[in-house]
């Protein structure tokens, strides 16, 4: 009755109704098929969720946007180990085939095709095997986290990605090494592990907590028996090499969705399981290394960069796709388990993560932090302000990174940005061919924004720290207020840490959208206030009269069409600003299924092709993170 419900009352027709009979049985065992069929209301609503469900949750493929897996299948493979390995090696497959796939693919070999095959030729294989056979200075460790029911394999295209770009460095550095100009011989030899925990597989229900816990406990095992394996093979080649010098190894991680707050909770475990050894140096520059990170007595550990993609950092609670009532978020909550109680805020756990320093100076030790979200309301689990930790009542700056080509090749391929006081002002511009990250901004860090405020030229505040306010008609909301909210404060605790935030519409690249005509009269927004990034002086509409023009400017900041405007500009906008200007824009509306095309999701081939309009977005972070681990060096 269901089927038929669907294909007389929705124009649905369902292929494959084996999902459907199982869900049919167990109703005619519960005696609700005769009730559904004398109540047309109840019949409509179960429809409606399985229609949602049968869009999350098919009983093959990991879900046609890749959500979840169907209950019915992961049940039973659970109590059935035949099942187990037989998903294993299934798996298995699946990868290779992926990987088949993406090497064959126009969008792949247009993008790295080129690379491809000359890491193949034999010359190529020489260089990169002789290169591995010495002895690295520092091993290199990115850890990608997935989400909520998530797997290993969802992140394996920016795998696919890290690991030709991590082969690209490694044959860059060994050529560079032969030549003898520019001081070659004293290059450090990098090596890169790139590893997909896979310790929360079908475990994501029970807290961030636990699933953290197991995260941390999969890394250090990582670390450790790569190291050992790298030792010995070491040991084999040089019997005089002095086992008793600690190893340096630095530590990335890229978390997805939930990923993002594992990832945030296992650092505090693993700084716990460091020794912190103070540092005795007259060099008064080091900052976040006066204190040396020690593992096991026999590793110098350095936090190098983290970043999260549509991660729900200020949960779930208030930031619903479209907005529920407590009591309902309540009730979802209890339908996600432990998880869901800590998204949905039923508990202090991320309040926690987000304002205390225990779980704050880890992540501010990181020498770069970026938060990726989705625009425009392309994302349903995880809107904008969440991923981005926005909030209405923070006034926090946000410094918009305009399009200057020169300065994005120089910083793309430099070391550490341009030679200028402020490597964070010269941070590195995301870029791709297609246009799909639309803005990206960063905030100055509580210790930047206080040595700023210091200069001369600095007449009023450039943060919500405590800091001397010269205007007059918003100058409480530059500071940290005390009717804050909870999210208000996680907000700004998190943006004092220092973050780029990149934010990416794929609206063009979802399958299902409608283009509207533009309005012809612009629609009416909050006038929001904004800093000048010229003479850092925050301004407001009220605050002149005979400026017509940043009033102007000022009330289109809120508009999705003005961003460009506010790149050419070089304003800085206040948090709750930048959540508006991100949120809203009329000219298109699409699904919200941008939440893991953002990543290019791709646990099967079906998944990887569904989602592969996010591939340039992957292959801009890619080149980032390789080129920015790969700048690392020894203070």
């Amino acid at each position: 009755p269901i089927s038929s419900y669907c294909s007389s009352h929705f124009c649905l027709y369902v292929m494959d109704t084996s999902w459907l009979v199982q869900i049919n049985d167990f109703l005619q065992q519960q005696h609700i098929i005769p009730i559904l069929k004398t109540n047309n209301n109840m019949m409509m609503v179960l429809t409606l969720l399985l229609i949602l469900a049968l869009f999350l949750a098919p009983s093959r493929g990991g879900g046609v946007f890749g959500f979840m897996t169907s209950p019915f299948s992961r049940n039973s493979n659970n109590n059935n180990p035949i099942s187990n390995q037989q998903q294993q090696t299934t798996t298995t497959n699946q990868q290779q085939q992926q990987q088949h796939h993406w090497l064959h693919d126009a969008q792949f070999v247009a993008s790295f095709g080129a690379l491809h095959d000359s890491l193949q030729s034999e010359e190529s294989q020489q260089v990169l095997q002789t290169y591995n056979d010495q002895e690295p200075h520092v091993t290199h460790f990115l850890f990608l986290v997935h989400g909520y029911h998530g797997f290993g394999q969802d992140l394996a295209y920016l795998e696919t990605v890290l690991k030709l770009l991590v082969n690209r460095e490694k044959q860059k550095c060994a050529v560079s090494s032969t030549d003898g100009t520019s001081k070659q011989e004293e290059r450090r030899r990098h090596d890169m592990v790139v590893h997909c925990p896979t310790c929360n597989e079908h475990k994501t229900k029970d807290g961030v907590e636990i699933g953290g816990e197991r995260l941390w406990h999969e890394m250090l095992d990582t670390i450790r028996s790569e190291m050992i394996d790298r030792r010995r093979d070491n040991n084999d080649d040089d019997d005089s090499s002095n086992n008793d010098e600690l190893k340096d190894i630095t530590i990335s991680m890229v978390g997805n969705s939930l990923g993002g707050l594992y990832s945030r909770y296992a650092l505090l475990k693993l700084m716990e399981q460091m020794d912190h050894v103070q540092v005795v140096d007259d060099d008064d520059s080091a900052t976040n290394d006066e204190v040396t990170l020690v593992l096991d007595g026999q590793y110098r550990v350095h936090l190098n960069i983290f970043c999260s993609t549509a991660s729900p950092h200020l949960g779930i609670s208030k930031h619903t796709y479209i907005p529920i009532p407590r009591s309902a978020e309540i009730g979802v909550a209890h339908t996600m388990g432990d998880t869901g109680k800590d998204l949905f805020r039923l508990n202090d756990l991320l309040k926690t993560m987000a304002t205390t320093p225990a779980y704050l100076q880890p992540l501010g030790r990181f020498r770069k932090r970026i938060a990726y979200a989705n625009a425009y309301g392309t994302d349903f689990p995880v809107p904008t302000a969440t991923a981005a930790f926005l909030h209405s009542e923070s006034s926090y700056p946000h410094h918009i990174i305009g399009d200057e080509e020169e300065k994005t090749e120089a910083m793309m391929y430099g070391d550490d940005g341009i030679n200028g006081d402020d490597d964070e002002d010269d941070d590195c511009v995301v870029v791709d061919d297609n246009g799909l990250v639309v803005a990206i901004f960063h905030t100055k860090s509580a210790a930047e924004t206080i040595q700023s405020s210091s200069s001369p030229n600095a007449t009023t505040i450039t943060s919500d720290d405590d800091e001397e306010v010269t205007t007059t008609a918003d100058s409480s909301a530059d500071k940290e207020p005390e009717h804050f909210d909870d999210l208000a404060h996680m907000s700004h605790a998190l943006d004092s840490l220092g973050w780029k935030k990149v934010f990416v519409d794929l609206r063009n690249e979802i399958p299902i959208g409608v283009t509207l005509p533009r309005l012809s009269s612009p629609l009416s927004f909050p006038t929001p206030s904004f800093f000048d990034s010229s003479s850092s002086k925050r301004q407001h509409p009220t605050t002149s009269t005979n400026n017509a023009a940043t009033t102007t400017a000022a009330a289109a900041a809120v508009s999705a069409s003005s961003i460009p405007m506010l790149k050419r500009q070089g304003v800085v906008m206040a948090s709750r600003d930048v959540a508006s200007a991100t949120s809203i824009d009329l000219s298109r509306l699409s699904w919200p299924l941008g939440h893991n095309m953002i990543v290019a999701f791709s646990r099967d081939q079906k998944s990887a092709t569904f989602n592969k309009g996010g591939r340039p977005v992957v292959d801009a972070l890619a080149n980032e993170l390789v080129e920015f681990i790969f700048s690392w060096e020894k203070k």
